[in-house]
C-alpha cells in the first residue's frame, strides 16, 4: 500500500506519526500522540536519570567526615559520624592486639532493634577481636530523611561501608572481618555486597542469626564469591517468625556455612533471649577458623 511505501523512507518519529494516522487526515490528532509519545520517553529518561544520580552519590563516599567520640559504658565508645544520608551512631570497642574487626547488624523492629540489643553480647565480640554495633540508619540514634525510609537496606548498606572505610578496614588486606548479622540484618549484608562487590575481597566471615537475606540480591557477578565464604548460621528449630527448614535453602547459597540448629528453641533473637548459649556455639566455631 502507499501508507508501507511511504513509511520505510520516514526517520523514527515520522514513522511512528504516520502509523498513527497513515493517511494524514487527522494532523491534530497524530501530533497529539507523537506529543505524548515524547512526554512519556521524556519523563522515562528523567527518572532513569534522577535513579541513576542517586545510586551513583549513595555509592561515592565524601570526604568531609564529622565524626565525635564519646565515652559510653565500660570500654564502649560511642560515635557520631555524617554521612550521605545523615549521621550514624555506633558503639565500638578496639583490641590493639587484634587484627579482626566484627561488625553486628541488627534486625528491621523500630521499636526494639538497634545498636543496644547486641549489649548482652559485648563479652563474646570482646573475645573475638575489635567489634563495631550500628544503629542503622533510621533505628536508635541514627536519624534518617523520612523519604529514605522505603530503601532502608540499600541506605544501611551505605551506612555500613561507611563505618568500615573510618575504621580503616577497607584498605588494610590484613585485617579479618566478621558481620554478625541477625534476621533483616543479613539482607542489609547481602546489599553491601551487591554494592560494593570489592568488599569480597576482603578476608570475611559471616554469622547469621534467622536470617533472611533476599536472595535475589545474590548478583551472578558475585555468586561466586559468596559460595566461597564461610561461616556459621544460627536458627532455633521452633523459629516463630522464620521457619529453621530455610537453612536449607540457604546451604545451597553458602556451601561452606556451618548450621547450628537449638533444639526446642521458638526465639526468633536466640543471641539474646539465650545469651549463654549463643556465646558458646559461637566460641566453639571461633576457634576452629
Amino acid at each position: 500500500s502507499w501508507a508501507s511505501k511511504e513509511k520505510k523512507k520516514m526517520p523514527g518519529f515520522w514513522k511512528a506519526r504516520m502509523l498513527c494516522d497513515p493517511f494524514g487526515k487527522d494532523k491534530v490528532k497524530t501530533e497529539f500522540y507523537g506529543l505524548v509519545a515524547i512526554s512519556l520517553i521524556a519523563s522515562f529518561s528523567a527518572v532513569s536519570y534522577m535513579a541513576g544520580l542517586l545510586v551513583n552519590f549513595a555509592g561515592s563516599e565524601q570526604l568531609f567526615v564529622n565524626h565525635t567520640v564519646e565515652k559510653f559504658q565500660g570500654d564502649l565508645e560511642s560515635h557520631q559520624l555524617d554521612f550521605q544520608y545523615g549521621k550514624i551512631h555506633y558503639l565500638s570497642h578496639r583490641r590493639s592486639d587484634s587484627n579482626v574487626h566484627l561488625f553486628a547488624v541488627h534486625g528491621p523492629n523500630m521499636t526494639t532493634q538497634s545498636a543496644s540489643h547486641w549489649i548482652p553480647n559485648c563479652a563474646l565480640f570482646d573475645r573475638i577481636g575489635s567489634f563495631h554495633i550500628l544503629d542503622l540508619p533510621g533505628f536508635g540514634e541514627s536519624p534518617i530523611d523520612r523519604g529514605l525510609q522505603s530503601i532502608p537496606s540499600t541506605v544501611s548498606a551505605h551506612a555500613l561501608h561507611r563505618t568500615m572505610m573510618e575504621e580503616g578496614v577497607l584498605s588494610d588486606p590484613t585485617k579479618r572481618i566478621v558481620f554478625v548479622a541477625r534476621s533483616w540484618g543479613a539482607e542489609v549484608v547481602m546489599m553491601l555486597f551487591r554494592r560494593y562487590p570489592e568488599v569480597l575481597d576482603l578476608n570475611i566471615q559471616l554469622v547469621l542469626i534467622s536470617p533472611t537475606p533476599n536472595l535475589k540480591l545474590i548478583a551472578p557477578f558475585i555468586k561466586d564469591k559468596i559460595r566461597a565464604l564461610s561461616g556459621l548460621i544460627v536458627w532455633g528449630e521452633r523459629d516463630s517468625v522464620i521457619p529453621s527448614g530455610f537453612s536449607r535453602v540457604l546451604r545451597r547459597f553458602l556451601p561452606k556455612f556451618d548450621v547450628y540448629i537449638l533444639k526446642g528453641v521458638s526465639s526468633h533473637q536466640p543471641e539474646t533471649d539465650l545469651p549463654g548459649t549463643f556465646a558458646r556455639i559461637v566460641s566453639e566455631w571461633w576457634e576452629q577458623q
